[in-house]
């Protein structure tokens, strides 16, 4: 019995101190995620304006409706702060320098920049609107968030960034709860993974966008996943969660359908394994699984259909442009080649207006 009581201790003793050192991952992670946020200019070129433009239009509470240009309340921040950084070098400026932020300048050095810069993006279509609306609609309300405690101007930039600290910290703790769930007494697996979390070198993590939201909400779709294939007669809670988690993995990014696709087959084949024992049980279980993803994601399908004319909104990009007969390829670059080009075209205006000085 005295064997058994300090074996107990010695478990309890160490998981206490894994999850004190999880924890400190976690920070660690937040703090690396928060100084390479904060280290970056506005805006980069994996189309973090057009992303800020969705964040301002669901802060609002209005759903894009079509492919259109950007608003005047992100416009105006993205021409003030945006840098060139990412598009162009040094040596394209007078003394091969870059020349000091616009919100940094006066009134009347900046002006005229301004208005060329707004000219030109004013024009610039959003090809991101068709998107799913869970990562906007969150840092929607981050961003009115940070509004409400005073940050304005470039401060409420950055504040949407950070939040990506949090959801890396979310996401290397997850990762603990998934590695326990697969061998809870492998102390490398346990701490392995949350430490690969910590630190991976994914610059995505630094920016806008909304790739940061899918593994968070994919991690919990697998560790529902690992759940359902443990158990003996899955509960209607792990079936409604596992719903909502497929339907929040999907709103977060269409990309994320093949992960979800295979999620959905291993529990269907564990499905129609259990109800050779407990058919009722196991065949309400995955109704209302199905019911808990199929209500949101088929609300958001018919809403693209209506709005953008397809569930994908394929169809949509395809027509005015005039892909069709320009292949697979033209269909994937020619959005991209149409920014990069609008973006050049302003930068080479702000690169005459520095010469010009």
């Amino acid at each position: 019995m005295l064997l058994l009581i300090k074996r107990l201790a010695n478990i309890f003793a160490r998981f206490r101190s894994q999850r004190l050192l999880i924890l400190l991952l976690c920070f660690t992670a937040a703090l690396r995620v928060f100084v390479f946020a904060a280290a970056f200019p506005f805006f980069s070129n994996g189309d973090e304006d057009l992303h800020f433009d969705l964040v301002t239009q669901y802060s609002a509470g209005r759903l894009p409706r079509t492919f259109g240009v950007l608003t005047n309340e992100s416009l105006g921040l993205i021409v003030r702060y945006a840098s060139p950084e990412f598009l162009q070098t040094p040596d394209q400026f007078p003394n091969a320098k870059f020349p000091p932020p616009l919100w940094k300048q006066s009134v009347a050095e900046a002006a005229p920049v301004i208005e060329v810069t707004k000219a030109v993006w004013q024009k610039e279509i959003n090809w991101e609107s068709s998107q799913p609306p869970l990562y906007y609609a969150l840092a929607g309300f981050w961003w009115r968030l940070g509004q409400c405690i005073g940050l304005t101007g470039i401060e409420s930039l950055y504040w949407i960034r950070f939040l990506n600290a949090l959801l890396i910290s979310i996401l290397v703790w997850l990762g603990y709860v998934i590695a326990r769930t697969v061998e809870p007494e492998h102390l490398g697996l346990s701490v392995g993974v949350p430490l690969l979390l910590a630190f991976i070198p994914q610059d995505v993590l630094y920016v806008l966008s909304n790739d940061v939201l899918s593994p968070i909400c994919f991690g919990v779709v697998l560790l529902c996943v690992m759940r359902w294939l443990r158990a003996e007669s899955p509960s209607f809670l792990l079936s409604a969660i596992t719903g909502l988690a497929i339907a929040a993995t999907y709103l977060t990014k269409l990309s994320n359908l093949p992960l979800l696709t295979v999620a959905i087959i291993a529990i269907i084949a564990k499905s129609l394994q259990l109800r050779r024992r407990e058919p009722a049980a196991s065949t309400l279980a995955l109704i209302l699984m199905i019911l808990c993803a199929g209500i949101p994601i088929g609300s958001w399908m018919l809403w693209s259909k209506a709005h953008f004319g397809d569930v994908a909104t394929a169809c949509r990009l395809v027509a005015p442009s005039h892909f069709l007969s320009a292949g697979l390829m033209d269909f994937l670059v020619r959005p991209t080649r149409k920014v990069l080009a609008r973006r050049a075209h302003v930068a080479e205006s702000r690169i005459e207006f520095a010469h010009r000085r």
